[in-house]
């Protein structure tokens, strides 16, 4: 070791002062990354609800109520589990917004079959898909699309 003035004994490396402010600078680096990633997830979440809200205000003013997911967005997350007697229709080629489907001849004859109770079957205008009790009606959706990511 050796001696410094005084007879003392010369200290090496970084005092324990030193250390901790490295610590504490690392820790400050540490959150500043964490906010910065943080801050540009909810921005990039954000801009997709203004985006949806022009696009749909209703849908998605219901996605941000019920996180969980709708039925009227996608159907059933199972339809393999739906009961006998139950039934989704996929109109979205030819619906593109919120409450359209009013404006649509094709689903607006589909309703009133239904609700004169004929077999879901026996509808004109519909076809089975690969879905059980899931019927489509209008054009067949583009490959693109039957991945379900609605995009």
């Amino acid at each position: 070791m050796t001696q410094g003035q005084g007879g003392q004994p010369q200290k090496k490396g970084l005092s324990p002062i030193a250390w901790i402010a490295i610590g504490c600078a690392g820790m400050l680096v540490v959150v500043a990354l964490a906010m910065f990633f943080g801050g540009l997830f909810i921005f990039n979440k954000a801009r997709d609800v203004v985006q949806e809200m022009q696009d749909d205000p209703v849908l998605a003013t219901s996605a941000i109520a019920n996180a969980d997911g709708r039925l009227g967005l996608n159907g059933a997350d199972q339809p393999a589990v739906l009961p006998d007697n139950a039934f989704q229709v996929d109109c979205s080629t030819v619906v593109e917004g919120h409450s359209d489907y009013r404006k649509k001849i094709d689903v607006m004859q589909d309703m009133t079959f239904v609700l004169k109770g004929d077999s879901s079957d026996q509808i004109p205008g519909r076809t089975q898909t690969i879905d059980r009790n899931t019927y489509h009606i209008g054009p067949q959706p583009e490959e693109d699309d039957l991945s379900g990511d609605g995009d």
